[in-house]
């Protein structure tokens, strides 16, 4: 009974240390980048965010249209230079968006105005998904 125990908790172990590297290579990774694009108001025209070597699975973000005098921001969310959504209507008074993405990779994540008005972004996170097998690239 006792070896039988022993075994059962030797083969599990590797099952638990497999289960706790997928929970971490699935959680939300936060970037400091923030900022005011688009509109007259804003200097920047874009905001770009450094991604992981890893596919993406959802984005998520807080923006707000409480710059400028128009209430018209509307976002446009791209990695490299693929089209994750084109444009969402970003309201005055702010909210948390969450984007999914088909586990799409590239080297930025980059929000664009999708028309001439401010846009204030903060509090953005990436969901990476597991890192595949996949056959690095020549050197």
């Amino acid at each position: 009974m006792y070896r039988s125990l022993l075994l059962i908790a030797l083969l599990s172990f590797p099952l638990a240390a497999q289960e706790m590297r997928g929970a971490r290579n699935n959680d939300w990774v936060a970037s400091s980048e923030k900022g005011c694009i688009g509109g007259s108001s804003c200097e920047e025209r874009r905001l770009r965010v450094s991604l992981e070597d890893r596919p993406v699975i959802a984005v998520r973000f807080h923006a707000h249209d409480q710059v400028g005098q128009k209430a018209d921001g509307s976002l446009r969310v791209k990695i490299d230079g693929n089209t994750v959504r084109s444009a969402i209507d970003i309201p005055r008074r702010g909210e948390v968006f969450t984007i999914e993405v088909d586990e799409l990779r590239g080297r930025y994540l980059v929000f664009e105005p999708a028309n001439d008005d401010e846009v204030e972004i903060r509090d953005i996170a990436v969901l990476y998904g597991r890192e595949s097998g996949r056959i690095p690239r020549d050197p």
